[in-house]
């Protein structure tokens, strides 16, 4: 039986970080976006930076999760560049 918890156990996790994702992460990188788009060189830089700093802001809210949070705002960030790419932008 304990499979069984670990594997609910994961999904309760996963389903939280996606939520997390949605909610704060999305305004984030729209945020991110929109201040990286006026800065016409280091473009990739300040967004990566402003990226990291929301993630980074979480300790702030609850420090337990801050570096899940910031893992996350890198791994948003490197999927928002690679569909920059594949968008040709």
């Amino acid at each position: 039986m304990v499979e069984g918890e670990y594997f609910l156990s994961l999904i309760v996790v996963l389903l939280l970080s996606l939520l997390g994702n949605f909610v704060y992460g999305l305004p984030a990188s729209l945020v991110a976006e929109g201040i990286s788009m006026k800065v016409l060189r280091n473009r990739r830089w300040v967004s990566g930076l402003i990226h990291i700093g929301f993630g980074a802001l979480t300790y702030f809210i609850y420090p337990g999760i801050s570096l899940p949070a910031v893992c996350c705002s890198v791994i948003f960030f490197l999927w928002d560049e690679r569909m920059r790419m594949d968008d040709g932008s």
